[in-house]
């Protein structure tokens, strides 16, 4: 049997608005779309990509950055032009951690605001123990507890796990910010947003499509998750 051995399949962001534009029926075998319908579904196609990272923790987008603390320095700023040389600004942490110079590492308790704000003294100076993450634009900020004095400055780094945010299409040969099982999902999911405005699809196709846009992103959504096993064990401690 004779294969391709190819396993790269992607496509770009104006042959995404192809195929969903050839979805709804406002263009077949590949007839050129008007410049004005490109401008808006490039628009929708961000509004979408930007909607789903509500759907939560992307897989593939999980990065790390270490922070290297300063002695009475306990905010510090993550994405472009802040403090800390990370790429995005993260959307959450996902997991901290305080690593010392023997690279043992001890989990940091994330904080809600209420609970920073808390604090009766937020300037205490120690090895931390806290933090409190502000997803704020156009930089993150995060806040430690207490604040790194000298000796844990210098016997410590932050390590963080992030989300990131998903990237836009910017330009006609941008490809997704997603692994290649996402591409039909983000492409019914354009077709539906644009049949709404755009197309001659009846109600029964309109409602086919609508099914097959939710089906496309329940079964991306389904594969994004990781295989681990899952323990419970009882309390035995009492209260």
């Amino acid at each position: 049997m004779a294969t391709s051995g190819s396993i790269n399949f992607t496509m770009n962001r104006n042959e995404i608005i192809q195929d969903a534009a050839e979805e709804i029926g406002i263009a077949i075998d590949g007839e050129a779309l008007d410049p004005s319908f490109i401008g808006v579904a490039e628009r929708t196609l961000n509004r979408m990509v930007k909607a789903w990272m509500a759907h939560g923790l992307h897989l593939w987008k999980r990065d790390e950055v270490s922070i290297t603390l300063t002695a009475s320095t306990g905010v510090y700023t993550l994405g472009t032009g802040g403090t800390v040389a990370s790429s995005t600004r993260p959307l959450k942490i996902l997991e901290a951690f305080r690593k010392n110079t023997d690279d043992i590492t001890v989990p940091l308790t994330g904080m809600s605001l209420n609970e920073y704000v808390a604090l009766t003294n937020r300037e205490i100076e120690g090895t931390p123990v806290n933090y409190y993450y502000d997803p704020d634009l156009p930089t993150g900020t995060l806040k430690l507890w207490p604040v790194p004095d000298t000796s844990a400055a210098a016997e410590y780094t932050v390590e963080l796990v992030y989300q990131s945010p998903l990237e836009d299409f910017d330009d006609s040969t941008d490809e997704p910010d997603f692994p290649q099982e996402w591409i039909e999902a983000i492409v019914y999911g354009l077709a539906r947003r644009l049949a709404r405005k755009y197309g001659s699809l009846d109600k029964y196709e309109l409602s086919d499509l609508k099914q097959q846009a939710r089906e496309s992103l329940e079964l991306a959504l389904t594969w994004d998750v990781e295989d681990e096993s899952i323990y419970f064990q009882p309390n035995t401690e009492r209260t």
